[in-house]
């Protein structure tokens, strides 16, 4: 085995954004860094994330509460700052550029090892648009509704409280306590609300794997400095990973994955009841289905909502009418692995959830994004690399998918990977 060039920190996020991109990351660099990881304590028991990081012969790696706020300051404030005088890294990725923990990482790093390098990676779809910001918020909103019977104002107006209050413990006044400092935080996390025009130095490096996500990154931070496109890791190590988590046999199903927050939205701006919502949005998906099953008549169709949609009571209500529809469609757990999921099937159908973004490095899939809804801003994929774009569900039934419209995305040779990225970052320090 080839000796380790050096230490790399690495901060996936979620377990879900780990299986997205971080074990993607940590695969490829595992091949030629000394990895350090330090992950939510949720993954501890997760025995698929155990059987990777014995596969990558990952030895070193950090489990921080994800619970309690006081708590992960705490640690934070001291466990970051032990990692980093131990291992001295030359490089810390973290995911996205936003949260607290990347601050206080990111500090100590700059504090203690002036020379390594601060890097931060997108996870999927950049919350770029307003309407789509919206769409999140007004999820949060709804679940405050649903959870304590508030009307939508109140229920907006507490949520907003409550951001302000989390953005000032968070970046101020806890690392005051902790830490003798503040940070500045570039937006409010939950409310989506910008704080800063400029982005840009909070890392020293951002990567996308999208000149189009690069386009849109800089817009939203500002510049376009430090932000450098490489071949996203799923390209590079994908399918030998893929083949050692979920086999390479791809079935015949054609799997469902509908897209959360832009149905509160919808509403917000409709004011429709809840049952007119359930109605309008099954009825559909009614309509969806019955056009895939003469596409794909041989077909098993499964359906899974993303894990927050799970107490939606919308998509409960319509996950309800559509199987009550078709009785054979196979529901699975909105906690289960959307990846394995799209890994083992030929069809992926959503509307604009990230993962499509996902799915469409995989050439031997058909992926479909839907924008029949009457919903704004459901076009996100419109003009994406690898992605069947369906304003209507005539054109959907016209297309011939067989006649692969969609080529293999080649990636030109000037766009590093990303070892090699890291290794030209040495070469030139």
């Amino acid at each position: 085995m080839a000796e380790k060039k050096g230490n790399i920190i690495l901060v996936p996020g979620p377990i879900h954004l780990f299986w997205t991109v971080g074990v993607y990351y940590l695969w490829e660099l595992s091949k030629t860094y000394q990895v350090v990881l330090v992950v939510g304590r949720n993954y501890e028991q997760n025995t698929d994330f155990q059987k990777v990081i014995e596969l990558a012969g990952i030895t070193d790696v950090f489990y921080m509460p994800v619970r309690g706020i006081i708590k992960r300051h705490l640690y934070y404030a001291n466990e970051f700052k032990y990692i980093v005088l131990k291992y001295r890294p030359q490089y810390i990725l973290h995911h996205d550029p936003v949260y607290s923990s990347m601050m206080y990482l990111y500090y100590w790093g700059r504090k203690i090892i002036p020379p390594s390098l601060r890097i931060s990676y997108g996870t999927g779809m950049y919350a770029s648009h307003n309407l789509e910001k919206e769409s999140i918020v007004q999820h949060s909103v709804a679940r405050i509704m649903n959870k304590y019977r508030l009307p939508h104002e109140i229920a907006a107006f507490f949520l907003k409280i409550k951001s302000w209050l989390f953005l000032w413990l968070d970046y101020y006044i806890l690392p005051l306590l902790f830490i003798g400092k503040t940070f500045s935080p570039v937006l409010n996390p939950i409310t989506f609300v910008k704080l800063k025009d400029y982005w840009n130095n909070q890392f020293d490096f951002y990567l996308v794997c999208e000149s189009l996500e690069r386009k849109i990154n800089s817009r939203w931070f500002g510049s376009e400095d430090g932000i450098r496109e490489i071949q996203h890791p799923l390209k590079t190590v994908g399918k030998e990973l893929n083949r050692i988590l979920y086999g390479s046999k791809e079935d015949n199903i054609v799997l469902i994955l509908p897209s959360y927050g832009h149905l509160n939205r919808y509403q917000k701006e409709s004011r429709k009841s809840n049952e007119d919502i359930v109605e309008i949005i099954s009825s559909g998906w009614f309509e969806v289905i019955n056009v895939m099953r003469k596409k794909f008549p041989a077909y098993k169709f499964f359906w899974k909502l993303h894990p927050v949609q799970e107490q939606d009571l919308l998509w409960k209500g319509i996950t309800d009418r559509v199987k009550r529809e078709y009785p054979d469609l196979i529901l699975l757990s909105p906690k289960t692995n959307a990846q394995k999921w799209i890994s083992n099937s030929k069809v992926i159908v959503s509307e604009v959830s990230s993962v499509l973004w996902w799915s469409s490095f995989f050439t031997s899939k058909i992926t479909i994004s839907l924008d029949i809804f009457g919903i704004s801003f459901m076009d996100f994929f419109k003009y994406y690399r690898g992605i069947y774009y369906f304003e209507n569900l005539k054109d959907l039934y016209i297309t011939d998918f067989t006649e692969r419209s969609i080529d293999e995305l080649k990636t030109s040779e000037c766009i590093p990977t990303l070892t090699g990225f890291l290794e030209e970052l040495y070469r030139y320090r």
